[in-house]
Formats: C-alpha cells, structure tokens, sequence
C-alpha cells in the first residue's frame, strides 16, 4: 500500500524563491514605507506564485503576541515533519536578504496523486467555514488548518465524521508566519493553492489512520459557475480545468464506482 500522502512523498527538499524588496540596509523606495507597504507587495507576489483559483495562504501573526496552541494529534505532525526538513522555525529578522518578506517555496519529490484518487481517498463536497496557521509541536512544520462543512459525501463513513452538515478538521502543509520582529513568511508547495473561506470544493481527503481528527487534502477542485478548477495543478488535474461540474461529479462517480484511482 502506497503511502499516504498529498503527493506520495518520497524524497522532499526545500527550496528559496526570494522575494527581495531590497535591504533595508541598502538605499530603496520603500526606505519611507509601513510595513504594510511591504506586505501589500508580499501579497501581491504570493498571487502570482500560486494558481489562478487559489486562496491566500492562511496568516499566523505573531508579531500580535498570539499564543501557539497544538492539537491532541501528533502522529500526522511527525510524519509531515519530513517535508520541511530538520530545521526549526526561526525568526529571521528585517535585514536580511529578502528585507522584511520571504516566500519558501516546498518542493516534493515524488509521484503525483492521481487527478481522481476515488480508491485510495475519501470524497465529500464541502466549503471551509474557519481558518487557522499552525505550527507543529517540533516547530519544525507550518500548515494550515480549515474546518470544512461537510455539504455532500461522495464517498467516505458517517463513523468517520463525514455526513451532510458536519464540521470536520483538516489541513494543508503550508500557510503564512508574521514572526514577532514583524517579518513575514510564507510556506507554499510548489503547484499547490490554499482553499478560500466560503467557496465550495469537491475534495479528495486522507487520513493517517482512523484514530487520527483530521483530514488531509489531498485535491482540491474549486466549484464556481457550474465548472470546476483544479488548486493542484499537475499535468492529471490541468485535463479538469473548467470541465461542467456534472459531468465531473459523473467521472468521480464512476471511478467511486469502480473502485480506481484514475487520470
């Protein structure tokens, strides 16, 4: 059995996209700036990075002296752990190379999850109702965590949770730091978007194992016109992109039916 993961990890590395707006050491424009001059930019560049139908990624600010709290499951925390590698969280300041905002950008080696993993994973319609950034236990993981109202079940157990009109916990590995110097990082998977308070998805959810509160998502496709868009854009999921949300919903269940992941 194939491991569980958003994309079946095998190998992970970590990678700096920087987003320079210069040295506050150095003579700049922004020398005069607020520092919401600077996160104004940030965004605006974080929008560029991540695909067209994607959400902002979530905010932690710490600069606000908010308190980290950790949820009772660690088993997934340690397994995720990997993707970001040993390093623990640091602040990094305001005058280093990428000024007073950074992007990291986590890339994943390995196999892609299929576009319709109806075997391996649970299926639900659902729309994210609350949104929070967390960071693990270890500090050495950031992820974003969303509660789902369950709208529809495709395929998955009531006993698990998923049932029309249930809230269910899940996550995504990434999301965004204000760290208490006020500098402010964001944590992005490569080809990977967040999911947008209040906006309907079809999703693809897994668990580590049933004892485990919540769901990973594994893919993300948004709901909007009566189409559907891909938040993980590979070669598999790019083929759905604006495809009529019927005749998705039939595809889905189909593969549902047979018991496949497919393409």
């Amino acid at each position: 059995m194939r491991e569980q993961f958003t994309i079946g990890v095998t190998a992970v590395w970590m990678a700096a996209i920087l987003f320079s707006l210069h040295s506050l050491a150095q003579e700049d424009p922004f020398k005069d700036s607020t520092f919401q001059d600077y996160y104004a930019l940030h965004t605006k560049h974080l929008r560029e990075l991540l695909p067209a139908h994607s959400g902002l990624p979530p905010i932690l600010d710490l600069s606000k002296g908010t308190t980290i709290g950790h949820p009772k499951d660690h088993a997934w925390e340690l397994r995720s752990s990997e993707l970001m590698g040993s390093k623990q969280l640091t602040d990094p300041g305001l005058t280093g190379p990428g000024g007073p905002t950074t992007t990291m950008t986590i890339i994943v080696d390995g196999d892609s999850n299929f576009a319709l993993s109806a075997k391996s994973y649970d299926v639900i319609v659902a729309k994210p109702t609350a949104s929070d950034v967390r960071i693990a236990f270890n500090n050495k993981l950031v992820y974003s965590h969303f509660d789902l109202e369950v709208l529809q079940v495709l395929k998955g157990q009531a006993k698990q949770g998923l049932y029309p009109g249930a809230h269910i916990s899940s996550f995504q590995l990434g999301g965004m730091i204000r760290f208490p110097s006020g500098h402010e990082e964001a944590f992005i998977v490569v080809h990977q978007g967040f999911l947008t308070i209040g906006k309907k998805y079809i999703l693809f959810l897994w668990k580590l194992n049933p004892h485990v509160e919540s769901y990973g998502i594994a893919t993300p496709y948004l709901i909007e016109n009566n189409m559907v868009f891909p938040i993980r854009l590979d070669d598999a999921t790019l083929a759905y992109s604006g495809m009529p949300l019927q005749t998705f919903e039939a595809k889905v269940k189909r593969a549902i039916a047979n018991d496949i992941d497919t393409n």
